[in-house]
């Protein structure tokens, strides 16, 4: 079979009779699969039997609940080299399918996405495709190119996921905690690009769409499912998923927000009930192809074992690692060293959290890379060429890799074996400045409000795996955001007015361990894990604040601790540039961070 159409519904017989009857009427259907994936927990027979009508496959998937794992299993279940997976209500225009077929014989090989033009309901005006913004409740507004009236095909962005072609066997699939209605668009095509493809327009291939539903829509639309998606869709591909939060924070309510950031969090590896010395770490060990009296080995600094292997091979380590009970080993050779800055970009590498990674590159070996550059997004690796792999002085390496690097009689290169079992090789781009910036999940609203974006990631940054001191006249959004990054906050209020249980019940929805509710009479002592910092926001403070706030310079801060003041005079910003009891660290119009002595 070469080409399977698909189509996922859920209870719309109406939608796939007409689809099927008119593809079956009007389209050169040789060596083509009709296939219908129906997820309503109970089967619709009269869609089952219009489906054998015309020759096609029924299956009743009742598991897949949402749009995108309905679309997984049109893949799944298809028997075609190529893959149409259309909505059930959507008729293609004339002779499109016979000229596909020989369109697509023309590119077996291609890793590329097709799409084609949106066409209205008056049959004229046309989309060929999604212009990556915001516009909303979702990513992606209609846009045309000039091009469709001149080439055969042209790259694109995104487009509505409506009709779209890939072939099966690389078809990447939507992320596993995908559920529900919507953000699929956009993140399948950087999938497909990041696995070394593109996203392709092909100027017939016009589709028409039925967007109308005056009997309303069968399958339940939850925005909190449409969030969690891009949350873990954007984490998955190395976006800046910050946007999305920042998107939709007016759009829900906090206690929402708050529910798919915890499911988020399941898929990520991304722990919001953690305290801040605890975060989610698993176990590597170094090996170092050198002498034990080698840079690498005096000047790499890591918690996890490093073993020297002077004069050994890289089959010796994979043999001393399979035998080990971590997962994960760093291979360093030449000289090669890793700075304690990468080593953390290391542990908390998503494609690690989620033990996705078997073979990865810690560095480019190429002056050009192939790194996509947009904007908003943010890049935190892509799929390794050959060179990145086979000259590369530093690797990551699963255990499962190491196995089957030792099974294979005759060594090969390490691209051949990853090629040979299907095994998408990684480098790391630019793991210092990315590490500077990925910490940036959710904005900090109470903070962020007339600062520029290094002052936020900075606030961020020196905030992480500490236990912070908030004293602030603003909302809880700092504590909230401060807390998902690591952070312990320690949130001071003057509870005369407040409820304090009642503050608590609002943290305590989002599922947060890591911070304290304290009455400004208390003795505030934080847990002994982490380091302190003390962060004072100037903006609306009162007086009574502003005194409390400095008399923690001594009760609060130790040695080694940081300050953070916000929105203060430059005269207090000269304090502490003067002090002798105050490093400062960073600067800016409206931010000050310092370290104390």
């Amino acid at each position: 079979m070469f080409l399977t159409i698909g189509l996922p519904t859920y209870d719309d017989f109406d939608g796939v009779y007409f689809t099927l009857q008119a593809l079956k009427a009007y389209h050169d259907l040789q060596d083509v699969e009709l296939l219908v994936v129906d997820t309503k927990p109970q089967a619709c027979n009269d869609t089952k039997n219009t489906c054998l009508a015309v020759g096609g496959s029924y299956y009743h998937r009742p598991d897949c609940q949402g749009t995108a794992p309905a679309k997984n299993a049109v893949f799944e279940l298809a028997k075609g080299k190529f893959v149409m997976c259309i909505d059930c209500h959507v008729l293609l225009v004339k002779d499109s399918i016979k000229k596909l077929k020989e369109y697509l014989k023309k590119n077996e090989n291609t890793k590329n996405i097709f799409h084609g033009p949106l066409l209205y309901d008056d049959q004229r005006n046309i989309s060929t495709h999604f212009d990556p913004q915001w516009r909303g409740q979702m990513y992606g507004t209609w846009g045309n190119d000039p091009r469709v009236d001149k080439q055969e095909d042209f790259e694109i962005p995104m487009q509505g996921g409506g009709l779209f072609v890939c072939r099966k066997d690389i078809w990447p699939k939507f992320h596993r905690g995908f559920r529900g209605f919507g953000s699929e668009e956009g993140y399948i095509q950087e999938k497909i690009r990041q696995n070394g493809g593109k996203a392709i327009c092909i100027s017939w291939l016009k589709w028409i769409h039925r967007f109308s539903r005056p009997k309303g829509v069968p399958y339940p639309l939850a925005l909190k499912d449409r969030v969690t998606n891009y949350l873990i869709g954007w984490s998955e591909l190395g976006m800046n998923y910050g946007d999305v939060i920042n998107w939709f924070k007016d759009k829900i309510n906090q206690q929402e927000m708050g529910e798919c950031i915890r499911e988020f969090s399941k898929h990520t590896g991304f722990s919001l009930s953690s305290s801040p010395a605890k975060e989610l770490n698993i176990p590597k060990i170094f090996y170092i192809l050198d002498s034990v009296n080698s840079k690498t080995f005096t000047e790499l600094n890591t918690t996890h074992p490093k073993h020297v292997f002077d004069n050994k091979s890289f089959v010796d380590a994979m043999n001393d690692f399979v035998n080990r009970e971590e997962k994960y080993c760093i291979v360093l050779k030449e000289d090669e060293v890793l700075t304690e800055q990468e080593i953390k970009k290391i542990d908390e590498w998503i494609v690690i959290k989620q033990e996705i990674l078997k073979i990865a590159a810690l560095r480019e070996t190429q002056t050009q890379t192939k790194t996509l550059k947009r904007k908003n997004d943010i890049f935190s690796y892509r799929i390794a060429d050959d060179i990145d792999i086979d000259e590369s002085k530093s690797l990551i390496i699963s255990k499962d890799f190491a196995k089957l690097f030792l099974r294979e009689k005759d060594k090969i290169k390490l691209s051949e074996l990853a090629n040979k079992n299907n095994i998408k090789p990684f480098v790391l781009i630019n793991p210092i400045m990315i590490y500077k910036i990925n910490p940036h999940i959710t904005p900090l609203d109470n903070v962020s409000g007339g600062l520029e974006f290094c002052d936020v990631r900075e606030i961020v940054w020196n905030s992480k795996d500490r236990w912070c001191l908030d004293i602030t006249a603003l909302t809880l959004q700092s504590t909230l955001s401060l807390c998902q990054k690591g952070a312990g906050i320690v949130r001071v209020f003057d509870f005369q007015n407040q409820d304090k249980e009642t503050l608590k019940k609002e943290l305590d929805v989002f599922g947060y361990a890591n911070y304290i509710i304290a009455d400004i009479s208390e003795n505030i002592e934080p847990p002994e894990d982490g380091g302190r910092a003390l962060l004072i926001n100037h903006e609306n403070l009162p007086d009574y604040l502003k005194d409390f706030a400095y008399e923690q310079h001594d009760k609060f801060l130790r040695s080694n601790d940081i300050v953070i003041i916000l929105h203060a005079e430059k005269e207090i910003f000269d304090v502490y540039k003067n002090s002798k009891n105050f490093v400062v660290q960073f600067i800016s119009e409206r931010c000050l961070i310092a370290t104390k002595t």
